[in-house]
């Protein structure tokens, strides 16, 4: 008997080789859609400001957009005026919101956005942060510094990003809404 042990081999190989295979050709893709938006307007510059009237339209007109999106989570962060604005969307799609920590901690955004793939994978997800927080938030995801602070004048953002089993395909829209 010659080749002996590749005969063996082989024939362990080639059926794990066609069930991978086939795995991967029967699995799904998973797209996760995220839509991020920095706070409306706020009635100051003080950190426990909350929506100015503006914003609370403004807020309004983000559920309006929305409405028609099965939302899996609605998260903030743990300031007022992001809950205020992710409030509307989630009361309309029966959620509530959940709090995250702002920050600009690259360990602590990648922590947070693998936690938020892995929790809603195939599902569509409200993220509201800041001025200098959403262009992280979507730089991480993109894995490219394509989005620098948003200007403190600017409240109409909307950054959609669909995420294709957990990255790295991402496919960015960058719209506008409330204006």
């Amino acid at each position: 008997m010659k080749y002996p042990i590749a005969k063996i081999t082989a024939w362990i190989l080639i059926p794990i080789l066609l069930v991978l295979v086939l795995y991967c050709y029967f699995t799904p893709l998973q797209q996760t859609t995220i839509f991020f938006v920095r706070h409306a307007e706020k009635t100051g510059s003080g950190l426990t400001d909350t929506l100015s009237t503006a914003g609370f339209e403004r807020a309004e007109k983000l559920a309006f957009i929305l409405q028609d999106v099965h939302l899996d989570a609605v998260y903030a962060t743990e300031y007022l005026r992001t809950q205020q604005t992710g409030a509307a969307t989630a009361s309309d799609q029966g959620l509530s919101v959940t709090q995250y920590t702002a920050s600009s901690d690259a360990a602590v955004i990648e922590a947070f956005l693998d936690q938020v793939l892995d929790d809603h994978s195939g599902g569509n997800v409200l993220i509201v942060g800041h001025s200098n927080t959403v262009p992280l938030l979507v730089n991480a995801l993109l894995n490219n510094p394509t989005f620098s602070t948003i200007a403190e004048s600017e409240f109409s953002n909307l950054f959609v990003l669909d995420v294709l089993n957990k990255g790295p395909q991402v496919k960015l829209k960058h719209l506008h809404y409330g204006d």
